[in-house]
């Protein structure tokens, strides 16, 4: 029933999600993968949807680079020297690599062609040392919060969230490895290194995608308020003929 604290929890959960851009996005993230890999099947089909996906989710990364103000002014109140250093190179890095993804997909809504394809090769190169820095980052608070013996509830949802945050940046290395294994401009293009494939590209972006919308419904099943405690049931009442009954 609707009127149980559970599902009434539950409901809110999913207004929750519904509201929030960044699930969305992660969403379309990982609806864009499934049919990108569809697409490596033969689907033309599923190619020009994934294509479509892809440009519908970079209108909703439009303007992300903001957050990136809110990184660096963390990184100066942070007492960690390492993380903070850590985090000033990943503002810095994150702020260039999603304006160059804001001017790719103001590009391909207005169909200029303006960019080229290095463009968007030295996008995803970028994109892959912060990937790479990102793993860094989470691996090492990660074993900072392990290595701190705190156990509490909100401590393990942070393990949680720093574990999902690690795989989605060793998927998304994986996934770039593959992206800019070869550079396109020259007349010869040889592989700079050997990717993971096509398909283990596209597999590795869905896994990046699971996690960080799972990432991303932790966070707002946390933020819900507590339930509040069932109300005591009322005592039964007692009729006149019941007592008389009792008494005999």
């Amino acid at each position: 029933m609707l009127s149980s604290p559970r599902a009434l929890r539950n409901v809110a959960f999913g207004c929750s999600l519904h509201a929030s851009v960044d699930f969305r996005e992660k969403l379309y993230k990982v609806l864009a993968s499934v049919a990108k890999l569809a697409g490596e099947g033969g689907s033309i089909r599923a190619a020009k949807i994934a294509q479509t996906l892809s440009t519908s989710r970079g209108i909703f990364k439009i303007l992300k680079w903001v957050n990136c103000i809110d990184t660096y002014q963390k990184s100066l109140v942070d007492s960690d020297p390492l993380l903070a250093a850590l985090s000033k190179v990943e503002a810095v890095l994150n702020t260039i690599v999603t304006v160059m993804q804001d001017l790719i997909t103001l590009d391909k809504l207005c169909l200029t062609e303006a960019l080229s394809k290095s463009f968007a090769w030295w996008m995803n190169f970028l994109d892959l040392l912060l990937s790479i820095l990102l793993a860094g980052i989470a691996s090492y608070s990660l074993n900072k919060l392990l290595a701190s013996g705190v156990d509490s509830p909100k401590a393990a949802q942070k393990l949680l969230l720093l574990r999902l945050e690690l795989g989605v940046r060793v998927a998304d290395s994986i996934a770039l490895l593959q992206d800019t294994s070869v550079y396109p401009g020259g007349s010869i293009k040889r592989p700079l290194w050997r990717g993971p494939g096509q398909i283990g590209g596209v597999l590795a972006s869905l896994a990046s995608a699971a996690c960080a919308t799972s990432a991303v419904g932790v966070k707002r099943w946390a933020a819900l308020p507590a339930p509040a405690p069932a109300a005591p049931r009322p005592a039964a009442r007692i009729t006149s003929e019941e007592e008389k009954a009792k008494r005999r």
